[in-house]
């Protein structure tokens, strides 16, 4: 019986590895329908595609399903000028793309029959997709390495159906897309690598899908030419140690800016800044530094182990902290001008620490703090009341 059992499970096996093979390290073209319809035959037991996949469908390719067994493309999978796909069913074994995923001048109306994929590994970048109104079909991907744009969309309304993305390692870049209404979608979102940029989307009212945002490692912000905004509410979480520069900029209906990441980084900004030609109250660096003093502050707990209280104060605040190695401590306070006005230097164990801010002899008014503790770098307002 042992001996039966044991032929059974090497059989299956085999079976399990005759029909699932790597192949096409070379990559491959499809033109035509009839090659997407031949694939299986030509290529059998053919699932991961190792090389480059390309779809160039003319006026010939309407559907995928002949590639139904593939169940990942180890490099970039590029679809352009197919007018005649507007679905992409036939995709919905496949769980990894490991270069990019680009798609041009289809008439795609969502991604529907990528249900399965999970993960890019370079970049995802939708251009000119006429038709396209929606994400649907992308629900499962959890993380794209690399840029993540989208161009020209006409009809696209918002980014629903990117409910599992959590990390984009490059640049967030959404422009031109005159029918998008809001960043709905992207709200899973906690880590953008690459900075985000938002250019010309003509009825864009709000950017609150990027609410859990906390870093954009170290890259650009940039705000441009979107005409109906009114507000930089939604990217209020952003640490700004990790911005290196801002753009906002001919949003001519964008008068709300003072929000918190953006306070901060004016404080003690790390590169260029741009504020021009928007609303009255974001027209300039000094209308938006002028409307962030007037932000009311209440205990500041920017992480699960930092907190500033009280806040506002009248002559002290304690900063208290955990390190969990030793560490030399630095912290740098600021005044609404940018001016240094103290630093405290320590040498600190692990564990739970504090420091006291001694305000005594300095005016009321906004300040701003910086704290480096080893690599770890945090900045935040506080307000002295007197």
């Amino acid at each position: 019986m042992k001996k039966i059992t044991l032929l059974i499970a090497l059989t299956c096996i085999f079976h399990f590895t005759a029909n699932s093979q790597s192949c096409l390290p070379e990559g491959i073209t499809f033109t035509t329908q009839a090659q997407i319809d031949s694939f299986q035959i030509i290529h059998p037991n053919c699932t991961q595609i190792l090389g480059e996949v390309r779809i160039w469908g003319v006026n010939d390719i309407n559907n995928l399903n002949g590639l139904n067994v593939l169940t990942s493309i180890d490099s970039s999978f590029i679809i352009t000028f197919s007018p005649n796909l507007t679905n992409l069913t036939g995709l919905n074994a496949i769980t990894s793309i490991g270069g990019d995923m680009q798609l041009y001048f289809t008439n795609l109306t969502s991604f529907t029959g990528l249900d399965s994929l999970v993960s890019i590994g370079g970049n995802f970048i939708s251009f000119d997709q006429a038709a396209l109104t929606n994400l649907t079909g992308l629900g499962s991907l959890t993380s794209v390495g690399g840029n993540f744009s989208i161009e020209s969309a006409d009809d696209l309304i918002n980014l629903t159906g990117l409910g599992s993305l959590t990390s984009i390692g490059g640049v967030v870049s959404l422009s031109t897309n005159p029918s998008l209404t809001s960043l709905s979608g992207l709200d899973a979102v906690t880590s953008i690598g690459g900075g985000v940029s938002i250019v010309a989307n003509f009825a864009l009212t709000s950017i609150t899908g990027l609410n859990d945002v906390t870093s954009l490692g170290g890259s650009r912000l940039n705000i441009f030419a979107n005409n109906i905004l009114l507000s930089l509410s939604g990217l209020d979480n952003i640490e700004p140690a990790t911005i290196d520069s801002i753009i906002i900029s001919h949003n001519f209906s964008l008068s709300t800016c003072e929000v918190e990441s953006i306070c901060d980084y004016l404080s003690i900004p790390n590169g260029f800044i741009v504020i021009q030609d928007n609303a009255p109250g974001c027209n300039s660096q000094d209308e938006v530094e002028a409307a962030c003093e007037t932000i009311t502050v209440n205990e500041t707990k920017f992480s699960d182990n930092l907190i500033i209280h009280p806040n506002p104060f009248t002559t002290s605040t304690t900063i208290e902290y955990e390190l969990k190695h030793s560490s030399s401590v630095q912290i740098t306070i600021y005044n609404h001008l940018g001016e240094q006005v103290e630093v405290i230097k320590q040498k600190q164990s692990s564990g739970k620490q504090q420091v006291v801010w001694n305000a005594i002899g300095l005016p009321s008014g906004v300040y701003y703090f910086q704290m480096q503790a080893g690599e770890q770098l945090a900045s935040r307002k506080i307000m002295v009341v007197k």
